[in-house]
C-alpha cells in the first residue's frame, strides 16, 4: 500500500474514533474507556510508524516540517498520557480530549497539505509502496501489543529521525 494512502487511511480512522469518543454517552463509561483506548493505540502507532520510518525518509526533503511534526507528536503524546491517568467519568477528560482532538487536526492538516505533495513529487510509487508496506507492517506487529502502554515511554524521549 502507498505510504501516504496508509496515513490518510489512518487519519480517517482516528478521526472517526475522535468523534465516536465524544459522542458517546457520558454515563456510558465502559464504551467511552473503550473507545478512548481504540483512539490511543491507533494514534501510538502511527506516531511511531511515522517517527521510525516515514519521517527518516522525509526529513531529506523538508527538514524543517519534519522537525515541527516531531514537536507536534510529542504534545500528542503528553496528552494522551495525561489521558491514560483519568477516568473516562471524569469531568477533565472530555475537555482533553477536545483538546488532543483539535491538535491532532492541525498537524493532520499541515500533513496532508504540506509534506505529503511534496513527497508525492519525490518518492516514485514503487518507493511509497515499499515504505508503505514496511509502515503497514509494523502497525499491525504493535497492535496486538496495545501501543498506548508505551506512551509513558515515548513522551520522555526525545525522536529524532
Amino acid at each position: 500500500m502507498d505510504a501516504i494512502e496508509l496515513l490518510e487511511q489512518q487519519h480517517r480512522q482516528v478521526d472517526d474514533l475522535f468523534e465516536r469518543l465524544l459522542s458517546a454517552d457520558e454515563e456510558d463509561t465502559d464504551q467511552r474507556q473503550e473507545l478512548f483506548d481504540q483512539l490511543a493505540d491507533a494514534l501510538a502507532g502511527h506516531t511511531i510508524i511515522e517517527e521510525q520510518l516515514f519521517y527518516p525518509v522525509c526529513k531529506r526533503f523538508d527538514e524543517d516540517l519534519i522537525q515541527e511534526s516531531l514537536e507536534e507528536h510529542l504534545e500528542v503524546k503528553r496528552m494522551l498520557a495525561e489521558l491514560l491517568d483519568l477516568d473516562p467519568g471524569d469531568d477533565e477528560f472530555e475537555a482533553k480530549v477536545q483538546e488532543m482532538k483539535e491538535a491532532v487536526q492541525h498537524h493532520v492538516t499541515e500533513e496532508e497539505n504540506e509534506l505529503f505533495p511534496e513527497v508525492r513529487h519525490t518518492l516514485d510509487a514503487d518507493r511509497r509502496n515499499e515504505l508503505g508496506d514496511e509502515m503497514e507492517s509494523m502497525f499491525e506487529g504493535m497492535r496486538q501489543d496495545h501501543p498506548r502502554r508505551h506512551i509513558p515511554d515515548l513522551v520522555s524521549e526525545s525522536p529524532t529521525p
